[in-house]
């Protein structure tokens, strides 16, 4: 076992407790039966399925070469984080549209090479889709304007 990949068989096995842990906290719950479904039902399938993707994960793990662990993208790690925040602090404050203009900024500082007429457009375009799809569509309520007008 000294050839196994081990950050494939840790990863799996944590993969595969936090399917064991859902499906676990979803015993308490009605199952119901598929043709009527309790609200454990789903959390329920979806706990074992990930449970099993973790075992497959570490199986896999188990049986590949030990592979030099690659380094990870600080700027990236932090602009991803970024724009998390900027939607959870945002989106009252700014609205919906520029929430989603700034948190593609931020979220392209990770990359370094996205230009401002990019950002723009990607952002221009996620802010029009998120907008028409979540509260035109679907009802959702979240502000278009922000507390700032």
């Amino acid at each position: 076992m000294r050839n196994g990949n081990w950050s494939d068989i840790y990863g799996g096995l944590g993969v595969a407790a936090l399917g064991l842990l859902a499906l676990w906290l979803c015993l308490p719950l009605p199952m119901g039966t598929l043709r009527n479904m309790g609200a454990g039902l789903f959390p329920f399938l979806a706990g074992g399925i990930v449970a099993a993707i973790g075992v497959a994960i570490a199986a896999r793990g188990i049986f590949r070469p030990h592979a030099v662990a690659e380094t990870w993208d600080v700027r990236s790690f932090v602009s991803v984080c970024g724009a998390i925040a900027l939607f959870v602090f945002g989106l009252d404050r700014l609205g919906l549209p520029l929430t989603i203009l700034g948190m593609v900024a931020v979220g392209g500082l990770g990359t370094g090479t996205l230009s401002l007429l990019e950002v723009l457009i990607v952002g221009g375009a996620l802010a029009l889709i998120c907008t028409i799809g979540f509260v035109v569509l679907l009802g959702v309520p979240m502000p278009l304007m922000g507390a700032w007008r």
